[in-house]
């Protein structure tokens, strides 16, 4: 018997240094529905989706997503979907100096500063807040980041150092959340799957398998 389920999520994973599957083994159990990763944007009709991941990696390994390369992810938001974005130079440096699109105005995000390789611990605030990992991924230039405005809000932060790395935005039409490090590298007292537990609550998608509404 082959059981077939929906593709509900896709994890987009553009980072020349993959961690896609690391991020589908943990939604994999945090999430009812089918999760896939997708080496390209256009392998699958992002919108309906319930959630898209895009993976865009860490300077030297990283991918630039430029202004004609944007459309369907401005589509799929604009749809109302649920995205989640990472990249260590997606927020700050790429828009300014390699031709990035900015996609700041969409996550609600303000680029600060290009960062130096200063992430060794992450602190959890907003819904993420009690949580601290160890961080062991790529780590250059880590784009320090603020809110944009009274919709959006932290859920990562350096404290050693003292800056924001995460941001969650609700406009009302679509919710995003936005980060300047690799979640793939996230462990220690929390795990990964923690943080990505809190970001599928955010964007309200569903329980995890085995879930029976009204159970105890």
């Amino acid at each position: 018997t082959i059981a077939y389920v929906d593709i509900g999520v896709v994890i987009i994973d553009l980072d020349p240094t993959p961690t896609g599957q690391i991020v589908q083994d943990a939604l994999q159990d945090l999430y009812p529905g089918g999760v896939m990763v997708s080496t390209s944007m256009d392998e699958y009709d992002l919108i309906g989706m319930d959630a898209v991941f895009v993976l865009l990696g860490v300077f030297a390994n990283n991918t630039v997503i430029t202004p004609d390369a944007a459309q369907p992810l401005l589509d799929y938001i604009n749809s109302g979907g649920n995205l989640y974005m990472e990249g260590g130079d997606m927020w700050y440096y790429d828009p300014q100096f390699t031709g990035g699109y900015d996609f700041g105005p969409e996550f609600g995000i303000a680029a600060q500063a290009d960062g130096t390789a200063d992430l060794s611990q992450v602190i959890g605030q907003g819904f993420l807040e009690g949580y601290e990992w160890e961080y062991s991924g790529e780590n250059n230039y880590i784009d320090v980041i603020d809110p944009a405005n009274d919709d959006a809000f932290t859920v990562f932060r350096n404290e050693q150092i003292g800056y924001n790395c995460g941001v969650a935005y609700d406009p009302g039409d679509y919710r995003t959340v936005g980060s300047s490090f690799e979640i793939a590298g996230l462990g220690g007292n929390s795990s990964i799957a923690d943080a990505l537990e809190g970001i599928i609550d955010f964007f309200e998608i569903g329980e995890p398998p085995g879930f029976i509404e009204g159970m105890v």
